[in-house]
Parts: structure tokens; C-alpha cells; sequence
């Protein structure tokens, strides 16, 4: 849990290149995170999805609940997010892989 709200853009420190990503930056970037969680169930408003594969789930199925519960973001992971055709533009927050 973070005990205070962050900056995506820090959470995001070391996963993202900044030279790339500057789009990425610039678009979302000033998000305040008031969490990570990787289970959709303990999800609260202002939450980062981590949606990460389980040994008997995939986690990109649980991002539209994540959303509906208040996430301000998902990660995913790049090679997950094409195998489960992940729509990046299809909702209403920012959706990075990473």
C-alpha cells in the first residue's frame, strides 16, 4: 500500500523509458496513486491494477472490474497483453505495458 498518494509517473520510475514514453508521460503521468494492488477484489478508488497472471488466472480478464472499482491505471504485461488481445485504447483510463 502506498502511504501516500503518488505520482503515476513515480510509480512508473524504472519500468517505462522516458525517452520512449514520452506521450505516455505527458498523457498520465500526473495521475495520483493511492495504491497498487494485484487482486481486483481488494481494489479501491484511485488504485494501480497490477494485472498480473495467477497459476490458474489471467489477469487481463480482471481489468474491467478493476476499472469499474476505480482504478486510475492498469499495467500489464507486454507479452500477456498481446496474447489476450488487450484493447489499450478501449477504456477509460490509461492501460500501460509494460
Amino acid at each position: 500500500m502506498v502511504k501516500h498518494p503518488m505520482l503515476l509517473s513515480d510509480v512508473l520510475e524504472g519500468f517505462v523509458d522516458k525517452k520512449t514514453s514520452k506521450n505516455l508521460i505527458k498523457r498520465c503521468g500526473d495521475l495520483k496513486v493511492s495504491g497498487i494492488k494485484e487482486d481486483s477484489r481488494q481494489m479501491t478508488v484511485g488504485d494501480l491494477f497490477v494485472a498480473r497472471d495467477g497459476e490458474h488466472f489471467k489477469g487481463t480478464d480482471f481489468i474491467e472490474k478493476a476499472v469499474t472499482l476505480g482504478a486510475v491505471a492498469i499495467l500489464v504485461d507486454k507479452h500477456n497483453a498481446t496474447d489476450a488481445d488487450v484493447d489499450f485504447e478501449g477504456y477509460p483510463v490509461p492501460v500501460i505495458a509494460i
